[in-house]
């Protein structure tokens, strides 16, 4: 995972090379994003990596966008084999 350093400190990680704070602060921040866009996958992963002013505008990357919905739909059918 990786901070910037306003979300870093929001989230607690004070090294962002340590992989567990790394880790549970990413794990916050995602849980937080699933929070606000009500489990809307495409705009979790747009405000992880765009950021949630990006995803506030609109601005989504299509080709993001459907990328993220082919890998999540693979992964959901995977775990249901």
């Amino acid at each position: 995972m990786q901070f910037l350093k306003n979300t870093s400190k929001s989230y607690g990680v004070k090294n962002p090379f340590d992989p567990e704070q790394a880790i549970n602060g990413g794990a916050h921040l995602i849980k937080d994003l699933h929070d606000k866009y009500n489990g809307d996958i495409v705009k979790i992963a747009s405000a992880y990596r765009y950021g949630v002013g990006a995803v506030k505008k609109g601005k989504i990357a299509v080709k993001y966008a459907a990328d993220i919905k082919k890998y999540y739909n693979s992964y959901k059918k995977s775990l249901k084999s």
